[in-house]
């Protein structure tokens, strides 16, 4: 019969915050109960080793559970183990079991850091910061400071809110006690901020590349935006990555086999191809370990985007001919999990690595192939260093917005939108909204048309007005949304040796738009994205497209007005 009759405890801590140690058999599992009384030295986990004996090595309990993590005061405190299958049928007395209080390092150095910075606050005389960084260690209950150091930060605030207080004579107190601490007593105002002083919270700006094992499948490269936080917290990412013939826009095959225009067109298409893809991913950050300086993250989540094709045609539009690349069909939208681990170096630069593996929803043959298992890579740098409590409430800004085309070949004579603005809430940890409209001048000084005939040659010209009104919502860097817009396009004939304009599409359509918000000098702000005037979703062939035939360039220059805490 196993049966543990007795135990060793022998706290490693100084003051006896462990207590009152009660052993009971249960069967083939042993239970402990302690109490639990907070000193000035906080701890937070309870480790539980053993011996058996005859000269063995201490072991650590790992068959165990109960209050063993993020214990807080108390009495009754139980640990379950499960001691016959880990440390065997041991006589009662050959068993010795002891437990230790440990502190959570990451914790401590929260307390610590926040305790730095009030100092330092307090000793330049600014209290109102100074007060927020002491409350922040008294009102922060997963924080578990050692209650010297809350005594300490409670005696800070009564002292500053003294000194804010003109009508109030300030106390004489300008030292942290060394009974608060187990450090040596210092002057306040020799305090310093420590030069490994390390934030709660990154911002990073991380250049992302994908190497696709499928065969002809491109790689995609991008700009990836990450939350890291220091502590065990859970951060997020996001990240935008595309094949470089992403950027060069193509027409669509529906705009020239459409009956009111077919009869002005003859398509001859070539034997060259091309393929081109983007990938919106988002997901979490979590710090896994660390060596020394060096944090080690985990990060997953998952994307969405498409693959798609065109081929290069020649096209004939009444005795005029241009070579362009048309999108005829070949469209396949992906979602791709992915995973992966962030090195952040010294808090200043991060390199990543991971895999995506994308699964197609729908099917192309002329794609069937270009799926594939990514290794990504990426080396970013630090852009912002946030406290937990800094920073964290949207801004409201406001900016000067305009649009220009991606491509813009000789024959466009104006198609840059000129009239624009944008309005919104951004925020570094928080959702935030954004409203925009932009507006091409030409939809206000709309060219003369005339009538074709079937003598009509055109001559390469051609403009464009359109307006967008959007909306959507921003996060971290990153902003996105959809809205209306229209178009007009205008083209230039010939007819009877006299020029004229003649006005083919006009329509309401979806747009979509996505891109960075970049703020400098905490006021400045520069915005770029990409915009889309032609969305299409569409069960319908299972063909998925977007924006295929036109995207613009999106800029924008604005102010962020002041902070919200």
């Amino acid at each position: 019969m196993y049966l543990t009759v007795g135990a060793v405890f022998l706290p490693v801590l100084t003051k006896a915050q462990i207590s009152n140690v009660r052993v009971f058999p249960e069967g083939e599992r042993t239970v402990i109960v302690y109490d639990y009384a907070r000193q000035d030295e906080a701890i937070d986990d309870v480790v539980v080793t053993y011996t058996t004996g005859n000269g063995s090595e201490k072991r650590v309990a790992k068959q165990i559970s109960g209050d063993l993590r993020n214990i807080r005061p108390g009495s009754g405190k139980r640990i379950v183990w499960s001691s016959r299958a880990e440390a065997g049928d041991v006589k009662p007395e050959k068993l010795n079991v002891r437990l230790t209080g440990v502190r959570n390092k990451t914790k401590q150095a929260m307390c610590n850091d926040n305790i730095n910075m009030a100092d330092n606050y307090f000793r330049n005389k600014d209290y109102t910061l100074a007060v927020n960084y002491y409350e922040s260690i008294l009102n922060c209950a997963s924080c578990n400071c050692n209650t010297k150091d809350v005594a300490y930060a409670s005696d800070q605030v009564r002292i500053a809110r003294q000194r804010m207080e003109p009508s109030r004579p300030p106390e004489n107190v300008n030292t942290r006690p060394a009974s608060y601490s187990s450090e040596p007593q210092r002057v306040v105002q020799q305090r310093r901020i420590p030069a490994a002083y390390r934030p709660q919270e990154n911002l990073i700006v991380s250049y992302l590349y994908d190497m696709p094992m499928a065969v002809d499948a491109g790689g995609m490269h991008g700009v990836s935006v990450l939350l890291l936080r220091n502590s065990w917290d859970i951060g997020g990412y996001a990240s935008f990555r595309t094949t470089s013939h992403f950027y060069s826009p193509q027409d669509n095959m529906s705009y020239y086999t459409n009956e009111k225009y077919a009869y002005n067109y003859g398509l001859s298409p070539t034997a060259t191809t091309r393929r081109y893809s983007w990938l919106f991913s988002a997901g979490i950050t979590r710090k896994a370990f660390s060596i020394e300086n060096t944090f080690i993250f985990a990060y997953g989540g998952i994307g969405i985007g498409t693959n798609n094709a065109a081929v290069k045609y020649n096209v004939t539009e009444k005795g005029y001919t241009s070579q362009r690349w048309v999108s005829d069909g070949g469209h396949n939208l992906v979602f791709s999990p992915e995973v992966g681990a962030i090195a952040d170096l010294n808090d200043r630069l991060t390199l990543m690595a991971g895999i995506k593996f994308p699964l197609s929803v729908t099917k192309s043959e002329l794609l069937e192939k270009k799926n594939g298992i990514s290794l990504m890579l990426g080396a970013g740098i630090r852009i912002k260093s946030l406290r937990h409590d800094y920073n964290r409430f949207p801004d409201t800004y406001i900016a000067y917005a305009m649009d220009i085309p991606a491509l813009q070949p000789s024959e466009k004579l104006q198609s840059m939108n000129f009239i624009g603005f944008s309005i919104g809430r951004i925020g570094y940890d928080g959702l935030g909204a954004y409203l925009s409209a932009r507006a091409n001048l030409l939809l206000f000084n709309s060219k003369k048309v005339g009538d074709l005939n079937d003598y009509a040659f055109y001559r390469g010209l051609s403009d464009y007005g359109n307006a967008f009104i959007t909306g959507g919502v921003t996060w971290m860097y990153f902003y996105g949304g959809l809205g209306i817009s229209y178009q007009k396009e205008y083209k230039s004939y010939m007819v009877n040796n006299t020029a004229i304009w003649n006005s083919q599409r006009s329509d309401f359509g979806i747009c979509t738009e996505f891109g960075l918000n970049l703020r400098l000098f905490d006021n400045v702000l520069l915005r770029g994205g990409i915009t889309f005037p032609g969305f299409k979703l569409s069960s319908e062939d299972n063909e998925f497209t977007m924006g295929s035939n036109k995207m613009y360039y999106s800029l924008g220059l604005g102010y962020v007005f002041a902070s919200d805490f």
